[in-house]
């Protein structure tokens, strides 16, 4: 099983905070219901409640898998926003390379 280390945990840390200011500037921008920002905006509060909450290496691939999903599915992938949110997915599954493997170190 694999579990998070104190450096995981600043750098999901970080990711989490990246994550709830793009929410904030969602929020504070005109989001109408069936909007790409709407989906969008829901997405972000998943993936940000997904990595409060994990406990393990799946748990944050997991995450990023379902919201790199939902970009590549749903985004124009020519555009300024599909890269700057694609990069959230792609942080997320960075990360889970910091994570430490018990069964190596039980040898």
């Amino acid at each position: 099983m694999s579990t998070i280390n104190s450096v995981t945990n600043k750098e999901i840390a970080s990711l989490i905070t990246k994550i709830e200011s793009l929410i904030a500037e969602l929020k504070n921008s005109d989001v109408s219901n069936d909007s790409i920002e709407f989906y969008l905006l829901n997405n972000l509060v998943k993936y940000r409640q997904s990595l409060v909450a994990a406990n393990s290496k799946q748990d944050v691939e997991n995450a990023a898998s379902i919201f790199g999903r939902f970009c590549t599915e749903s985004m124009d992938w020519e555009t300024k926003d599909y890269q700057k949110y694609i990069q959230l997915s792609e942080k997320g599954y960075a990360i889970t390379r910091g994570f430490a493997n018990k069964a190596t170190h039980s040898i």
